[in-house]
């Protein structure tokens, strides 16, 4: 398991000692570019804003085409409010619809590798 921390938190915080390696980025943008790049797919469990700033960017670089990796919300009577706000935006017109059905919503760890399985990108947006 690779582990990516930006210095400042390796600076502050001790790295879980059982990763087989563990990247240090100079900033948290350069942070979650090299998790993008490492990435075959992301997977957000319950968290607070720094999750919801990452699953933010990994979405928009789906929908951007940026990525073509899988996105999944696991836990989904966590995320079910945000689920069913970005539905009310899609009604109002600021989401489509097929951007929001790009995204995995799972109960589950195994539910969310069953659905990476064969899963493949939307059309970026802009093509």
């Amino acid at each position: 398991m690779i582990g990516v921390m930006s210095r400042r938190l390796v600076d502050e915080e001790i790295a879980h000692p059982g990763l087989s390696a563990l990247l240090v980025a100079e900033s948290m943008a350069e942070r979650k570019q090299v998790m993008t790049d490492l990435a075959d797919g992301f997977v957000a469990l319950p968290g607070g804003v720094g999750t919801l700033d990452e699953v933010f960017e990994v979405w928009t670089g789906l929908q951007l085409g940026t990525h073509g990796k899988p996105v999944a919300l696991c836990n989904s009577q966590f995320w079910q409010p945000l689920v069913t706000g970005l539905v009310s935006m899609a009604s109002e017109g600021f989401i489509r619809a097929a951007d929001i059905d790009s995204v995995i919503v799972t109960e589950d760890a195994a539910e969310t590798l069953d659905r990476f399985e064969g899963w493949q990108p939307p059309r970026p947006r802009w093509s």
